[in-house]
């Protein structure tokens, strides 16, 4: 994934491998520990294994934007996220391997969200399979749309 307001990407150490809803909680809590900077981020959270998707395959199955930091977005929230999405998290680790999380710096959370979306959207026919969102036109420019050689019948 690429956008021109990403400055740097890195991956948290650690891989989430739980078996069960406390340890999927603990070892996403150590995680959260470690992702304390920076702010103004996006994450992509990754499977081991690539997941089918209507065209081909990919390991990502969640794409997301903060302003704040990934501990800040989520340390209150953990098990309440957990609860909602145990039975994905489950079968995407039982099926795919442990789940990992990038991120990515950026100036502009929003559009590089967005960017990410719409590249994931182009090259699989879908949205990835934890984001209930898709992209939104009105934050592409011409240049996203002509990678895929498209037109911007938007602006």
């Amino acid at each position: 994934m690429h956008c021109k307001y990403v400055s740097n990407a890195t991956t948290l150490n650690g891989n989430l491998r739980a078996n069960t809803k406390d340890m999927f909680n603990a070892q996403f809590h150590t995680m959260l520990a470690t992702a304390k900077e920076p702010s103004g981020i996006v994450y992509v959270w990754r499977s081991d294994k690539p997941i089918p998707r209507l065209k081909d395959s990919s390991p990502i199955i969640y794409i997301g934007k903060t302003k704040t930091s990934l501990y800040s977005r989520y340390r209150r929230y953990v098990e309440q996220d957990t609860d909602t999405f145990w039975d994905r998290y489950e079968h995407i680790m039982s099926g795919f391997g442990g789940i990992s999380i990038d991120i990515y710096e950026t100036t502009e959370p929003a559009i590089t969200e967005n960017e990410f979306l719409f590249q994931y959207q182009m090259q699989f026919f879908e949205a990835p399979p934890l984001n209930t969102q898709r992209y939104k036109t009105s934050l592409l420019d011409d240049e996203s749309y002509q990678r895929f050689g498209l037109t911007n019948v938007y602006s």
